[in-house]
């Protein structure tokens, strides 16, 4: 006796790993785009910070940009 074949195909939905993949992150936790943003925020103003202490010690100037961005930040503490 022989069965009937299958006519339908069952399509599997890939499991994602949600530490490695941001979209299913996100769909669990949608907090997580704020921490996300924290985290390169912080790590870009260690960085900076570090570039600035170090040409204070060494003596030597800072790339314009830099430069523009030490004085905003001292007339901003300045207004506050």
């Amino acid at each position: 006796v022989i069965r009937p074949p299958k006519k339908t195909v069952e399509r599997r939905v890939r499991k994602l790993n949600p530490l490695v993949n941001t979209r299913a992150m996100l769909k669990l936790n949608p907090f997580a785009a704020v921490m996300k943003r924290k985290a390169v925020l912080t790590a870009q103003k260690r960085l900076f910070d570090r570039d600035v202490k170090l040409a204070e010690k060494r003596g030597i100037p800072l790339d314009p940009k830099s430069q523009r961005k030490v004085k905003m930040l001292a007339l901003r503490k300045e207004q506050i």
